[in-house]
């Protein structure tokens, strides 16, 4: 509908005629599709429509029939309908959702359509950021689902601890050489050079859009010579950006992040944040360095969702806790729980008290190795796993079904609170889900 026009007459039912202004009535009837959907937005910054289906993605911005095939949502989601068209015409955003309400799919769509129409052999051209491991490979795996046809590289940048088998044994060996021969300098360099030639080899060909965890990307940009050229990358997103942008101590999140921003120098760059909390210094950081950014929030800022019930449970010091989840346990509960904690040794400890209860228990923290890390989740994801302690590393855009959330240690923001139970907004239970969350807390708290 060309809704530019101002009056239009028609005949009404009756034969008389009426004079209607399309265009005040079509404005009206998107403000009525925001405020059903939840979706808030600033009027100055001036937002293209919001998509009420995916064909809308064909006919109004022409995306090709096997991207639109490979989409098999039946509908988009409330952050989807307003981030999709405002990226697929370009403008760089922040944008506000919960977990699992469907903030991938959002950007990796757009990113597929400009990619597949502008595709350049051997150039990166997108760069997806996400603060955890996990989170890479959850992100990857629905990238490798919606490009299935086109003709798009995207890639998934591995550890840079995982070289071959072969490198241990050989700087053993070079290690003695230097005690032998006291070549330092020189196996410093070979070795040096062996690893990053075994990490960058990874890749192969140059991918057109890569997903990664910041050290990663910075670990590349800081070898010399630089093995990655970003100078001509078109598209930045960065999801979880609230986690991203917390730290400010040199190799922060926050660092390294300036370090990407910075390499990422083309003047035709575009930006894009997605949060499912709300920080004030991310919305000012993304009005002083983005261009005209749009900014929008689905829901509350940083208000759990109505569909999780929330307990508090005062239980005074530790042995009040330790009795609290025995009765938990003993009281037969429904597997899978999340007992969060604030730190690794809390883990540790909280760990070896909840495996007296339950034998399968297990302990989750960024400290583990990689492979340990997807050993975990693979038997977590498969229900293998009835009660995982963890740090917050499991509270950054994982989605899981999850039946409790018990926070041990209270979280030290509001923001994280509203993080560990997100993991229960799973997209496809949200229609008919009542679930629970125990908060633990000290009397003296």
């Amino acid at each position: 509908m060309d809704h530019s026009c101002d009056t239009n007459e028609i005949t009404t039912a009756a034969g008389s005629i009426a004079h209607v202004n399309f265009n005040k009535w079509w404005v009206f009837q998107i403000c009525h599709l925001r405020n059903k959907s939840h979706i808030h937005v600033k009027e100055e910054d001036n937002l293209p429509d919001p998509i009420e289906s995916f064909d809308d993605l064909v006919t109004r911005y022409g995306i090709s029939e096997q991207l639109r095939a490979n989409i098999t949502y039946t509908q988009p989601t409330p952050v989807q309908m307003q981030a999709l068209p405002a990226l697929l015409e370009k403008r760089e955003l922040l944008a506000l959702a919960p977990t699992g309400s469907g903030k991938t799919a959002a950007f990796v769509i757009p990113l597929l359509h400009h990619l597949e129409q502008k595709r350049q052999q051997q150039q990166l051209q997108a760069i997806i950021l996400v603060p955890t491991r996990e989170l890479a490979k959850q992100i990857y795996r629905e990238v490798d689902k919606l490009c299935v046809g086109l003709e798009v590289f995207p890639h998934l940048l591995q550890s840079t601890e995982e070289v071959p088998p072969c490198v241990s044994i050989f700087t053993l060996v070079l290690q003695l050489g230097v005690v032998l021969l006291h070549l330092e300098l020189v196996v410093s360099l070979f070795l040096k050079n062996f690893i990053l030639l075994s990490y960058t080899k990874q890749m192969g060909d140059v991918p057109d859009l890569l997903v990664t965890t910041p050290n990663r990307l910075v670990y590349l940009l800081n070898q010399t010579p630089c093995s990655l050229n970003m100078a001509k990358v078109k598209w930045l997103v960065v999801d979880e950006c609230d986690k991203l942008f917390e730290a400010k101590h040199e190799n922060s999140f926050r660092s390294q992040l300036a370090t990407i921003y910075k390499a990422c120098c083309g003047k035709n760059i575009r930006r894009a944040l997605f949060s499912a909390t709300y920080m004030a210094e991310v919305e000012t950081w993304t009005q002083q360095y983005l261009n005209s950014p749009a900014v929008f929030y689905i829901g509350q800022k940083n208000f759990a969702v109505s569909t999780v019930k929330q307990e508090v449970l005062f239980c005074g010091q530790d042995s009040g806790k330790e009795l609290a989840m025995e009765q938990l346990i003993a009281g037969g509960y429904t597997a899978p729980i999340l007992v969060f904690v604030n730190t690794r040794a809390r883990a540790y400890a909280v760990y070896r008290f909840v495996r007296t209860l339950e034998p399968k228990a297990k302990c989750f923290h960024s400290h583990l190795k990689e492979h340990e890390r997807d050993a975990i989740m693979e038997q977590f994801a498969d229900q293998k796993i009835p009660i995982l302690v963890t740090t917050d590393i499991f509270s950054w855009g994982m989605d899981f079904d999850i039946s409790l959330v018990v926070n041990y240690d209270v979280p030290h923001s509001l923001r994280t609170y509203v993080n560990r139970i997100g993991r229960f907004l799973v997209l496809s239970q949200c229609s008919n889900m009542f679930t629970r969350v125990k908060k633990y807390i000290n009397q003296a708290s």
